[in-house]
């Protein structure tokens, strides 16, 4: 019999699949590259960002907040604060080499 994954592991590879599928229906807003999620980051246009860290959280605080819709949800306004960015334009855009795209603007 197939030995069934903890709840948390579940989850994060939901969320994993869930954002690798969202980088890549958008791809790369300078060069337009979309075809593997790995080569694309998120990018916050207006500075810093406010992700959740769980780092010092207990151990069961961290599970309280593994609930998916809920983590996918808390992740939602930050996404519309980022741009998408192959690895390479985003260390362009960081060096000031390349402007950085707007929020939401289309290749």
């Amino acid at each position: 019999m197939k030995k069934q994954k903890p709840l948390v592991a579940t989850v994060k590879m939901t969320l994993k699949k869930q954002f690798s599928q969202f980088k890549t229906d958008k791809g790369c807003q300078i060069c337009g590259y979309n075809r593997l999620a790995r080569n694309l980051c998120f990018h916050h246009v207006n500075g810093g960002g406010s992700w959740q860290n769980d780092r010092g959280k207990t151990l069961r605080e961290r599970r309280s907040n593994a609930h998916h819709f809920e983590l996918w949800r808390k992740c939602d306004p930050e996404l519309n604060d980022c741009v998408i960015l192959r690895h390479n334009c985003h260390g362009e855009v960081e060096a000031g080499m390349t402007p950085c795209p707007a929020v939401g603007a289309q290749r």
